[in-house]
């Protein structure tokens, strides 16, 4: 008798154990293909290299991946949540910056856009993204 309970316990746990770490289990299996060199690389590396580091931890987060499906399917307040919480952890994320402020200008919030743009363009001031979706919003906001 105990030793069936046993094996359900067993199960359980690995079960929990399982589902709970599939966000680790992401990431690790990305780290997991570098090897050991190219790893001591990374963290010998300039900023730069360790920002991309960040943005595929960033990626690999489930809300991240929620907020994607929510763009695609233009829930944009559905989006919003999902990227408030990420940048609760990651405020200094151009990434995440970039996707906040493309649902706000979605849900026609261009202010708090134009916000969160300049911040961006604070963080990176060489990548184009921010650049042409502040662009964007001005023309925008000029058609109005």
């Amino acid at each position: 008798m105990h030793q069936g309970l046993y094996q359900q316990l067993i199960s359980v746990k690995n079960t929990t154990f399982q589902n709970t770490n599939k966000y680790f289990k992401n990431i690790l299996g990305i780290f997991i293909s570098l090897s050991f060199t190219e790893i001591l690389v990374m963290t010998n590396q300039p900023q730069q290299s360790k920002d991309k580091v960040w943005e595929i931890i960033i990626k690999a987060h489930p809300a991240y991946s929620k907020a994607k499906v929510a763009i695609k399917e233009k829930k944009f307040s559905v989006a919003l949540f999902w990227l408030n919480r990420l940048l609760d952890n990651w405020p200094e994320s151009y990434s995440i910056c970039c996707e906040h402020a493309y649902v706000l200008k979605q849900l026609g919030d261009f202010y708090e856009s134009i916000c969160d743009l300049n911040i961006a363009v604070h963080f990176k001031p060489k990548k184009p993204q921010a650049w042409c979706l502040l662009g964007s919003i001005y023309q925008q906001m000029g058609n109005n």
